[in-house]
């Protein structure tokens, strides 16, 4: 393994992250000089291990103690914590699942959701009653903006209204050719922001937000060390609105645009405004979009507003 990892830093091809909430990446950029040929890794060990933006909080299930009948539930911090969750519904009949993963936390969080066939609307309604869900509010919005479109213009700044924590999630598919790996993606997604039976990681994420609130994000610990790749351009266009510092060339990208935040965090990019007219038409490219911009951008934002990002991992889970 550790070869292996060498090899991948050593050549930069598709390099991966060798520990949870580490990026070998963001340390070489911060603490060693321009052409070191160290590896990031054997170098911070060298140096002691030092804390810095390189290494973020990891948040496993392990966290949670054993939770009572939720008729005895005592004054936890998330018990007067209010928490939301929007779900974009892109694809209904990947909700029910999405649903089952999300009953496995006593959390129940107020929903925002949104679709984008009205034929569905009434369909997805009845589902959720059906569940016991507390509804804020059902919306059947343009295929504009993939997940982030709706997010942005419609059910974060919903949220900021009346949560205090809330999350982001989406249903994904793909065409045939490419839906095992991107099934793979999705569970990896899921499993990692929602948990499963035995380790429920949604409560574990809401409550050391609502322990810590110098949190402002929570992300998925992807092993792979994605980077700007075609979106750099956009994103400086994007940065510049946003009065972001000037962008580093290593970062953190919540892969799949799926994460828990808090109230405010977000809040210079909603600020933007956002019209139905500002997000590419489909089909969408593979890359380079504002977009994918965006997804991107978000730790930076956070980061602006005066947070810190945590990344979520559920031990042995990987992709």
């Amino acid at each position: 393994l550790l070869h292996h990892h060498l090899r991948q830093w050593r050549s930069r091809v598709l390099p991966r992250k060798p520990r949870p909430g580490f990026h070998p990446g963001i340390y070489a950029e911060r603490m060693m000089a321009p052409g070191q040929q160290q590896d990031p890794l054997l170098h911070w060990l060298q140096q002691g291990q030092p804390a810095g933006p390189w290494q973020l909080e990891v948040i496993s299930p392990q966290e949670m103690e054993p939770q009572p009948a939720p008729s005895r539930t005592p004054a936890t911090p998330t018990a007067t914590t209010a928490v939301g969750l929007h779900l974009h519904v892109h694809y209904p009949e990947l909700l029910p699942p999405l649903l089952r993963a999300l009953r496995h936390n006593q959390l129940r969080p107020k929903l925002v959701v949104t679709l984008t066939d009205t034929s569905q609307e009434q369909a997805v309604g009845q589902l959720l009653e059906r569940g016991g869900w507390e509804l804020l509010a059902l919306r059947c919005l343009p295929n504009r903006g993939r997940d982030l479109g709706p997010f942005l213009s419609e059910a974060g700044p919903l949220l900021e209204q009346h949560c205090q924590i809330y999350g982001h999630l989406h249903t994904k598919a793909t065409p045939a050719a490419q839906r095992p790996v991107v099934e793979r993606w999705r569970r990896f997604l899921l499993d990692q922001l929602l948990g499963t039976a035995k380790r429920p990681m949604a409560d574990a994420i809401v409550q050391r937000m609502a322990a810590d609130p110098s949190i402002g994000l929570v992300f998925p610990d992807d092993p792979a060390c994605i980077g700007w790749d075609g979106n750099r351009a956009e994103a400086e266009r994007l940065a510049t609105r946003l009065q972001l510092e000037p962008l580093p060339e290593q970062i953190r990208v919540p892969v799949g645009s799926m994460f828990w935040v808090r109230r405010g965090a977000l809040a210079r990019l909603y600020e933007l405004g956002w019209s139905e007219q500002a997000y590419p038409p489909e089909p969408l490219p593979h890359d380079g979009s504002v977009l994918h911009a965006i997804e991107r951008l978000l730790p930076l934002v956070v980061e602006q507003a005066g947070y810190r990002c945590a990344v979520c991992h559920q031990p042995g889970l990987s992709r």
